[in-house]
Formats: structure tokens, C-alpha cells, sequence
């Protein structure tokens, strides 16, 4: 059984390409995740909007219950997502198969998805008020998604020490 270098504190990629693609990896997730964070948002700034400046009678609970259903499956898919496709043994399998430059494209490409579970989640929140949603409906299900797309956003320490791991164990890489 491998030991696991996430749990040390000394990250020292001797590669400065592979830092670079680390680096940039992580800055444009982290753009797309500010992007989708703002967009939750706004599509709960406008749900409280549209919400304020009709006169309609919210219907019954009824009515809601598949929206609060719906945002329950997909935040729980999104940390369920997250936790298998960061689980050290898939991390083992991705490195093995793709070396560093996959596990870059898999950190990546799993925080995308989970975010993305979390912006559906605040479509939800914009899309209740169609449904008969109150104010509460709207900034519960708003709370929820900001929640699940902060715990999706990326570590660049972790994916670095993940990459510099890979890249020192790939095959070919010299044992120095």
C-alpha cells in the first residue's frame, strides 16, 4: 500500500513545467468557480426580485416539494462525485493510466462537475418562484448551492503535491 503525500507539508515540484500546468489548471478552475459562485448569486438576487414585485398567493407546499427533493439528490451527488473521484485509490488509477498531466485534467475536471451540480441547485432556487416559492424557498435553496460550490472549490497545495507524487512515480521517471 502506497502512503499517501497529501499528508506532508513539503511541496517541491522539481518540474517547473508541470508547476506551471498545475498553476494554470487551478487559476482558470478558480475563475470558472468565482463565475458560477456569482451566478448562484444573482439567480437568487433574482428569484427575492421577482418574488417582491409580484402579487401572487405562494400555493401549497405541495408544489415545492420536488424543488427541495431535487436539490437534496444533486447535493448529495456533488460531495458523493467529489469524495469517490478524490479518493487516493482513483487518484492511484488516473496517475497509473494518465500520469501527472491527467491527474491535472481529473482535479480539474472534478471540480467542474461539482460545481456545476451546485450552479443546477441554484437554478432551482430562481425556478421555484415560478412554482409558487416564497422567500425562504429561494435563500434556502440559494444557502445550499453557495455550500456545495464552496466545498467543491480547489486546493492548489493539494493537486500540487498530487501532481509532484505522480510525476516522481510515473513510469520512466527516474528514481533520484
Amino acid at each position: 500500500m502506497t502512503a499517501n503525500p497529501l499528508d506532508s507539508n513539503k511541496v517541491d515540484l522539481k518540474n517547473a513545467p508541470l508547476r506551471e500546468r498545475v498553476t494554470q489548471a487551478h487559476r482558470t478552475a478558480m475563475i470558472i468557480m468565482f463565475a458560477l459562485t456569482a451566478s448562484i448569486a444573482v439567480y437568487a438576487a433574482l428569484g427575492l426580485i421577482i418574488l417582491y414585485t409580484r402579487d401572487v398567493a405562494p400555493r401549497p407546499v405541495q408544489a415545492r416539494i420536488p424543488f427541495f427533493v431535487a436539490a437534496l439528490f444533486l447535493a448529495l451527488g456533488s460531495i458523493a462525485f467529489r469524495r469517490t473521484q478524490l479518493r487516493w485509490l482513483r487518484l492511484e488509477v488516473v496517475g497509473g493510466l494518465r500520469g501527472p498531466e491527467g491527474v491535472i485534467k481529473h482535479f480539474f475536471k472534478t471540480a467542474l462537475v461539482s460545481a456545476a451540480l451546485a450552479e443546477a441547485i441554484g437554478l432551482l432556487a430562481l425556478v421555484i418562484v415560478f412554482f409558487g416559492g416564497d422567500t425562504r424557498d429561494v435563500l434556502s435553496l440559494g444557502i445550499v448551492a453557495l455550500l456545495i460550490v464552496l466545498t467543491s472549490y480547489p486546493r492548489r497545495s493539494a493537486w500540487e503535491k498530487a501532481v509532484e507524487y505522480f510525476a516522481a512515480n510515473a513510469p520512466g521517471a527516474s528514481a533520484g
